[in-house]
C-alpha cells in the first residue's frame, strides 16, 4: 500500500517574473507579485496615519490588555468560552463584542455596562449594599425558584478601582454561597505601585454566581460602591 504520507505535496502557489500563479477549484490563476515593503516604505506609512486610525490601534492595545487581564484573574474560573461552547465563536471573541464598546484609550469608561461573567444561572435580587473604608457589604434574597439555581452556587466578585479602569480584579474566593444571602470582604485599597489609594476613590463591584464544578454560572450584575455608603440597591 502506498504511504500517503511519505511523498512531497505539491506546490499550488509559485512566482515567476513577478507574477505570482495558483491553482484555485484545478484552475490556474495568475496576479501581480506582492513585493515585502522595506523599512523605509513602513516609516513612511507609518508617518502617514492619520490621529483616527493611531486612536484606534490605541483603543485596541488597551481593549486587549484589559481583556487579558481579565481572563488572568478569573483564571480556572473563567466562564466565557464554557458558555460559547455550543456557539458559532470562542468565549474570546464573545468577550471581546460585549465588552469592546465599554471601553476607551484608558480602559473601561462604561463600567455599568461592562461584563466580568456570562451564564444561564439566575441572579438573586441584590437588596443592600454598604461600604466602610475597603470592606464591602452585600445581601441578598433567592427569590428565583428555578431548579438550575443551587444553595452550593459559589460567589465571586469582579471589581474595579476607578482609577484603574484597564485592571479588572476578582476574588476568586469570598467563601460565600447562594444559600448564604450575604456577603463580606475587604479590598486591598492599593494601587499596582503598592502606594495606598485615596479612601474617597470609588469602587465598581461585580457580583456573579459559579458552579463548584465551572459547568454554569451567572451573568455579572454591576454596582457603584462609594465610601460610607449603606443603602438598599
Amino acid at each position: 500500500m502506498e504511504d500517503l504520507e511519505s511523498g512531497k505535496k505539491p506546490r499550488n502557489k509559485y512566482s515567476i517574473n513577478g507574477e505570482t500563479r495558483y491553482l484555485k477549484n484545478g484552475v490556474e490563476c495568475r496576479c501581480a507579485s506582492k513585493r515585502p515593503r522595506s523599512a523605509q516604505e513602513k516609516a513612511e506609512a507609518k508617518e502617514r496615519e492619520t490621529d483616527e486610525h493611531k486612536e484606534q490601534e490605541a483603543l485596541f492595545t488597551t481593549v486587549v490588555f484589559t481583556l487579558k487581564a481579565l481572563f488572568r484573574q478569573l483564571g480556572e474560573w473563567e466562564t466565557w468560552n464554557s458558555f460559547a461552547r455550543k456557539l458559532t465563536i470562542t468565549g474570546w471573541i464573545l468577550c471581546n463584542k460585549l465588552n469592546n464598546s465599554c471601553c476607551d484609550v484608558n480602559g473601561v469608561r462604561n463600567f455599568r455596562a461592562f461584563v466580568f461573567s456570562l451564564g444561564w444561572l439566575a441572579n438573586p435580587l441584590y437588596t443592600r449594599l454598604s461600604r466602610q473604608g475597603w470592606t464591602v457589604m452585600l445581601e441578598w434574597e433567592d427569590r428565583c425558584h428555578r431548579r438550575a439555581n443551587r444553595g452550593t452556587d459559589r460567589l465571586m466578585i469582579g471589581y474595579f478601582y476607578h482609577s484603574y479602569a484597564n485592571a479588572p480584579q476578582v476574588i476568586v474566593d469570598t467563601g460565600a454561597t447562594r444559600a448564604d444571602g450575604r456577603v463580606e470582604f475587604t479590598l486591598p485599597g492599593k494601587g499596582f505601585d503598592g502606594e495606598a489609594l485615596p479612601g474617597d476613590e470609588v469602587v465598581h463591584i461585580y457580583p456573579f454566581f459559579t458552579r463548584p464544578d465551572r459547568s454554569d454560572s451567572s451573568r455579572s450584575l454591576y454596582f457603584r460602591a462609594r465610601e460610607g455608603m449603606d443603602e438598599e440597591v
